[in-house]
């Protein structure tokens, strides 16, 4: 005869199970399908974003521009929940400092940032740091972010050499066969979107990708 003390245990063993196992098992699940969707989002905007910025003629200011932006960003979020970061970067070379200010050329032999942009209306998610830095009130830019020769061949906060390095793209003082010629710029874009969390399962700071044109 089953003991009427133990009757409900199965019930209750298996709510448990779920609480503590299944439930948590199946939000981690969808939070990571969920992450690794927008994931791709983000890098389809990244790309997207930065043939918009090699190949416009439109001003960073200009409603077409923004328009653009906010259109092939919206699966990310852009611009509520998402920011998006343009750089223009060059090598400071003898030819540079000569152009700039020879006597404080103090990023000779370095990459720099020429020209910085953000949306002033797009969303930073919190935590993040951009892999290129934020140069926000380094220097005086023109409304375009355009930096000065006697800016970018001296202020430390335009130096991003570092980071950049990492990409082994080479100057032509560095490689005269191969690397860039002398006052080339490169293009880079990064995206940061906010993820999808789970409180108390998931705590991604925020989904990001860049690239370099």
């Amino acid at each position: 005869m089953r003991d009427q003390k133990r009757r409900g245990n199965v019930i209750l063993e298996f709510a448990l199970v779920t609480a503590f196992f299944l439930l948590p098992m199946f939000l981690f699940t969808y939070a990571i399908g969920f992450n690794l969707l927008m994931q791709l989002e983000v890098v389809q905007f990244t790309r997207d974003a930065g043939h918009l910025f090699v190949t416009t003629q439109q001003s960073f200011a200009s409603t077409d521009f923004m328009l653009i932006l906010d259109k092939v960003g919206a699966s990310t979020g852009y611009p509520s929940a998402a920011q998006v970061y343009f750089y223009r970067v060059m090598y400071v070379d003898a030819a540079q400092c000569a152009a700039g200010a020879p006597s404080t050329c103090s990023n000779s032999g370095q990459w720099v940032i020429a020209q910085f942009f953000k949306d002033p209306n797009g969303t930073k998610p919190p935590g993040f740091t951009p892999t290129f830095g934020d140069p926000t009130g380094v220097g005086t830019p023109d409304a375009q972010g355009n930096y000065s020769a006697q800016d970018y061949v001296k202020l430390g906060g335009l130096n991003i050499n570092a980071a950049f390095s990492r990409l082994g793209i080479l100057p032509y003082a560095a490689n005269p066969t191969l690397g860039l010629p002398t006052g080339q710029t490169i293009y880079l874009v990064q995206v940061a979107a906010l993820p999808f969390n789970v409180p108390g399962i998931t705590s991604f700071t925020a989904l990001g990708d860049y690239a370099a044109f």
